[in-house]
């Protein structure tokens, strides 16, 4: 009789379902870190606004890490760091965007 042995793609199987848990973890925990300090009033609309950023943020970085030669465990550490900050990256990426576009029709603030 065989013994089902677990291989190597259970382990990355497990490792996956680690990352995910990182990531929605993560992107819980980040945004709710300025309602915890009392930076700002705490708002459902608000906040699930922000996790589901996040969690964007954390797929996004995860799926541009999985084409490289990182191990999985890196793959899967990145993915939190990405959506932990998630709401503050997209915000960055938002800015420069914008930018590129003013710089681009001439646009220039009012002062």
């Amino acid at each position: 009789m065989l013994k089902n042995q677990t291989g190597w793609s259970d382990f990355l199987t497990t490792i996956n379902q680690i990352t995910f848990i990182l990531l929605l973890l993560c992107a819980l925990a980040g945004p709710a870190q300025e309602y915890a300090k009392g930076e700002k009033p705490f708002k459902v609309i608000t906040y699930s606004v922000e996790v589901l950023t996040s969690a964007i943020a954390g797929v996004i970085v995860n799926l541009l890490l999985r084409v490289t030669d990182l191990p999985e465990e890196w793959i899967g550490a990145f993915t939190g760091i990405g959506s932990f900050f998630g709401v503050r990256m997209m915000s960055v990426l938002y800015q420069l965007f914008m930018g590129r576009i003013k710089l681009l029709f001439g646009h220039k603030d009012k002062e």
